[in-house]
């Protein structure tokens, strides 16, 4: 099932005292953790060929799990029905659509939350890292994983040590397959194995 994205029309200003103002689509993204505009969208809106930006600090995780470095940062004014703020953008070099999170589309008014009176509203927010399990740990915890590895046979691996060691990330497993690698507990390719 593909997910719905919904998009609105959002004014920016070159200026908090300009009325000049450029119309651009967002995506309105309640899952984003900060707002994201691309360097040629800045260019339109600033009409400078190299718009004045700031270092940015931040590291971008994107949804498939890689990462994206911006190339920097800005403060803008935007505008929408009579909501006019001033809002800190990632500005990134690929071409894409101006995305808002969830923040932004509360104060422009772009989405709005509705509970009513008998139900609860519970609030997510980032706990702490913890401490990577130890092997122990993590046997004791996942044993029903390790559990059918079985044995490989008389097996001889050899390691070239003149070469540099590499960590890949684990090879995705298609949504469809999922349940049937549940079910037979193996272990998804680029899993380690102790």
């Amino acid at each position: 099932m593909k997910a719905k994205q919904w998009f609105s029309d959002v004014n920016f200003f070159k200026s908090g005292e300009q009325d000049f103002t450029t119309t651009l689509s967002c995506q309105l993204d309640t899952g984003a953790t900060c707002n994201i505009l691309c360097l040629d969208d800045l260019s339109i809106i600033t009409q400078l060929r190299e718009p004045p930006m700031d270092n940015s600090s931040v590291k971008l995780k994107l949804f498939g799990g890689s990462t994206l470095k911006p190339v920097s940062e800005c403060k803008l004014h935007v505008q929408h029905k009579g909501q006019r703020k001033t809002l800190k953008f990632q500005v990134i070099e690929n071409k894409c659509k101006p995305l808002l999170l969830a923040e932004t589309c509360e104060k422009l008014q772009l989405i709005c939350l509705k509970v009513s009176d008998n139900e609860s509203l519970h609030q997510m927010s980032e706990s702490p890292m913890q401490n990577p399990l130890s092997r122990e740990e993590l046997l004791s915890k996942y044993h029903e994983i390790f559990r059918s590895l079985g044995h490989i046979g008389n097996a001889k691996i050899v390691v070239d040590k003149s070469l540099t060691p590499v960590q890949h990330s684990p090879g995705r497993v298609p949504v469809v397959l999922q349940e049937n690698v549940k079910k037979k507990k193996i272990p998804q390719s680029g899993s380690a194995v102790w």
